[in-house]
């Protein structure tokens, strides 16, 4: 990362695969998160284009733990914001809020 020191940055890789890179930045008071994923547009089988920006949207839809809006609560009442964007080569989402 040219924007960082070499011991601003940490990686970390999980057993599972994912990598999780920490960079401190204490010039503010925010918390941010970024949630990438190497899969875009490009990545969609023929016949259902479309399907990545779809799945984009259905993650803020909820789930059993997190059900209707409570996602967009959370974070809404805290100050944050929050959103995600879907191109040919990746999906991220991300959020942020005062710390």
């Amino acid at each position: 990362f040219a924007f960082a020191k070499d011991n601003d940055v940490h990686s970390y890789k999980l057993a599972n695969g994912l990598t999780i890179i920490v960079k401190e930045n204490h010039r503010a008071p925010l918390i941010a998160t970024e949630l990438w994923y190497h899969v875009g547009s490009a990545n969609e089988p023929q016949g259902i284009t479309g399907i990545s920006h779809v799945l984009e949207h259905m993650m803020f839809e909820g789930s059993l733990n997190y059900p209707n809006d409570t996602f967009s609560k959370m974070i809404t009442q805290i100050g944050g914001q929050f959103n995600a964007e879907t191109n040919t080569d990746y999906t991220y989402f991300y959020e942020e809020t005062n710390a």
